[in-house]
């Protein structure tokens, strides 16, 4: 609204105009009821709702993101965990099956270090614990399952997936712990649970700093929207306040007084049919001494003005600490009412530049609380597509054991398709050891008999021998006494050298007997020798057949059983791959969330830039002006 404009103009006459008459104790009241006015006024009503309106808004925002950031974070968090202990869970049966507990051990260990994740368990099928990330013990709350369970947690049943809030002791820094126990079993429960505690006191602090931060910014925003309105309820209740005071003035009945309404809406229209019932007042008692006198009067105005154009230009140009010489004629109320609304606006600008200050810091705030919050869900979308590298290199992994455990169970098969034929082998084996070994055992009596009657034939040899030299010795004897006899005994000589050439032939025949009879003595022997070798190799040879019989029916029975585990291997392993695709799909939703969450966050941090730009524009715009 425009500022008044005063004339210098005779006052009403008294026979018009009877101000009413006012006390001392009147006039010294109307000070104190003018600021109980001012204090209680339009303004100050205006004011002071805009402010509760806005507390009540920043409060109720701060709570109901925080609520809904909690629920985000916690939806988030429990996802994760999910994720991590079904990672954990598909790959445990192959740790397992080759009791490799150390490398378990290591893995969970990476595991632990994934932002939010505050413990690994991993239990086997008796809920006995086979390896964890605590430190030097496992709290007493998590071993004998008395930790407090907030309503709403799902089932905790060792073959079933399940979620629980658990509270318990850190055993190294013995803080309270508040956590989210995700619960996933391994192969239905028959291997174990995994458990992962995500740590719900990160997400609560998270949502604490994100609503304080949104406070702030809430806040500092609020402030300069509330400088904004009251600068606006100013200008509304100002003019008001104006024609108030002038109506006061008239009804008193200085006719001195004129507002200038020059705006279209209702308080200019209100201002100018104020004005137009004041010029006819005026015309009502105006006289020719008067006309002089204002005459005179707007001459003495027209040097004001020129004297006032100087100030007023001085003000365009920035320089709110210059003020007009207030008069007595119809301009000093103008200038009174430029000097206060250059006063006014030189505060007001002095509020806004120190708004355009704070609203620069809360900007730099907001800047910082997104930047957090980007890194936040860069680190998480990094993290997620590491788990989800991790699954696609677990379900090839597992892919290739259900490829092996196929193969196993094919090979298992022919192993006992081969341990029958070796069984039916093994029989007919020891059914032809057997012969032999009867054979053999009658092959040996007929050696020892043999042997037996190698040694009669030598004793005959030898006897056969003995007559021989003793044949020899008598034909001898013969050709010595047929000598002896002349020719009487040259028949005899004859007969006894046919008998000594027969008893030499005996000799060398017997000889010869008697070597062979050695020769097959000593081949008898060795033949003898061998045949108990033999005997033995085959006794031997039939007990060892025996065992490998035995041992081929184990091992058919075992290739019998080898064969069932490893088609219930394949059939789990083909299972986990479809659970190992879900993880893998759940990473990537879980990242396509945190990628959503860092665009919101770029957007924010790029309005906080935008903001804090505005305001250093501002405050570059409100440094044209000379304030003090």
């Amino acid at each position: 609204m425009e500022p008044l404009m005063t004339q210098h103009t005779p006052s009403l006459p008294t026979s018009l105009v009877e101000p009413a008459p006012r006390s001392a104790d009147a006039g010294a009241s109307r000070p104190d009821a003018d600021r109980r006015g001012r204090f209680l006024g339009l303004q100050a009503k205006i004011v002071m709702f805009l402010l509760l309106l806005l507390i009540t808004l920043t409060a109720l925002t701060s709570v109901l993101s925080g609520a809904r950031l909690r629920g985000a974070l916690g939806e988030e968090f429990g996802t994760k965990g999910r994720a991590i202990a079904s990672s954990l869970a598909s790959v445990m049966p192959g740790y397992v099956s080759t009791q490799d507990l150390s490398q378990l051990q290591s893995l969970i260990d990476e595991y632990a270090k994934v932002q939010g994740v505050a413990y690994v368990l991993i239990q086997d099928a008796d809920q006995r614990t086979i390896a964890h990330t605590f430190a030097p013990f496992i709290p007493e709350e998590l071993q004998s399952g008395a930790a407090s369970t907030a309503s709403g947690s799902t089932g905790t049943a060792p073959s079933s997936t399940g979620t629980a809030e658990l509270r318990y002791r850190d055993p190294e820094s013995g803080a309270l712990r508040h956590v989210s126990d995700q619960r996933v079993p391994v192969l239905a429960g028959q291997l174990g649970t995994v458990r992962i505690g995500m740590d719900l006191d990160l997400i609560a602090a998270q949502a604490r700093q994100a609503s304080t931060s949104l406070a702030i910014i809430l806040g500092v925003v609020g402030l300069v929207a509330l400088l904004i309105a009251a600068a606006f309820a100013q200008s509304i209740v100002q003019p008001v306040r104006r024609l108030a005071e002038v109506a006061r003035r008239v009804g008193e009945g200085d006719l001195s007084v004129q507002t200038t309404g020059r705006s279209n809406d209702e308080l200019g229209v209100l201002a100018r049919s104020f004005n137009t019932a004041i010029v006819r007042l005026r015309g009502m008692v105006q006289t020719e001494a008067e006309r002089d006198q204002e005459r005179q009067s707007r001459e003495a105005l027209q040097a004001n003005v020129s004297a006032f154009l100087d100030v007023t230009m001085d003000i365009a140009e920035g320089d709110l600490t210059r003020r007009g010489e207030v008069t007595e004629d119809v301009l000093g109320n103008v200038v009174d009412s430029i000097n206060l609304m250059t006063e006014e606006l030189a505060q007001t600008l002095r509020q806004v530049r120190g708004a355009s200050v704070t609203v620069t810091s809360g900007s730099q705030a907001m800047l910082q609380t997104t930047a957090q919050i980007e890194e936040g869900t860069q680190a998480t979308t990094e993290q997620t597509a590491r788990i989800a590298q991790q699954a696609r290199a677990i379900s090839q992994e597992i892919g290739q054991m259900a490829a092996i455990a196929r193969a196993s169970a094919e090979a298992s098969r022919r192993t006992l398709a081969a341990s029958t034929q070796g069984q039916q082998a093994v029989s007919a084996t020891m059914e032809g050891m057997n012969s032999i070994r009867e054979s053999s055992q009658e092959a040996q009596q007929r050696m020892q008999a043999l042997a037996v009657r190698s040694e009669e034939i030598g004793q005959i040899v030898e006897t056969v021998s003995h007559i021989a030299s003793q044949v020899n010795l008598l034909s001898l004897h013969a050709s010595i006494e047929a000598a002896g006899a002349g020719p009487a005994g040259t028949r005899f000589a004859i007969v006894a050298d046919e008998v000594r050439t027969l008893a030499d032939e005996s000799t060398l025949a017997t000889a010869r007997i008697t070597a062979l009879v050695g020769a097959l003595r000593g081949e008898i022997r060795e033949v003898a020798q061998g045949i108990r070798a033999n005997a033995a190799q085959v006794e031997q040879g039939y007990e060892i057949a025996g065992t490998a019989g035995a041992s081929l029916r184990e091992i058919g029975d075992l290739a019998g059983i080898t064969a069932q585990l490893a088609q219930n291997i394949s059939g789990a392993t083909d299972r986990q791959v479809s659970s190992v695709g879900e993880v893998s799909r759940g990473m990537q939703d879980i990242a396509a969330v945190a990628s959503t969450s860092q665009l919101s966050a770029a957007r924010a941090r790029e309005a906080a830039q935008q903001l804090e730009q505005l305001a250093q524009t501002l405050d570059s715009r409100l440094a044209h002006f000379r304030l003090a």
